[in-house]
């Protein structure tokens, strides 16, 4: 019998723990489907593995669109907070820029690292943008 509990509290606690677990879990359709991103952090690796994220103050917006466009108030050909905006599509992983790049035909990757979202320039050493969801009131 008190094996029986055992085996009883062991599969309540098993399936609360997968029905939990599953409604915490990102959505990466939720995430980019009409959503706004403001820069957070960038990366730029010297080339020896040694980069790491720094913050930054510079006030960068990324928005997509459920019509499978994005836009931005920087760049989406390099780093530069003081572009005057950038337009592009994006599918599950990628986004194309629709202006003319150094890196013409390839696409920027883009993942979801817990709550951030992480966009890789095509650079010869990584450099990466770090983005927070942002929320409106």
């Amino acid at each position: 019998m008190n094996a029986m509990k055992k085996l009883f509290f062991t599969v309540v606690f098993a399936l609360l723990f997968i029905l939990v677990s599953g409604s915490c879990k990102n959505n990466d359709d939720d995430l980019n489907v009409n959503s706004t991103w403001q820069l957070i952090a960038y990366y730029n690796d010297p080339g020896d593995g040694s980069g790491t994220f720094v913050t930054t103050n510079e006030v960068v917006i990324l928005e997509f669109y459920n019509d499978g466009t994005v836009s931005t108030t920087g760049s989406l050909c390099r780093f530069d907070p003081n572009a005057n905006g950038s337009t592009g599509t994006y599918t599950d992983n990628t986004i194309s820029p629709t202006e003319d790049c150094y890196f013409d035909g390839r696409e920027l990757a883009y993942w979801y690292e817990g709550n951030d979202l992480i966009l890789a320039y095509p650079c010869i050493e990584a450099c990466l943008e770090k983005y927070a969801r942002r929320v409106e009131f």
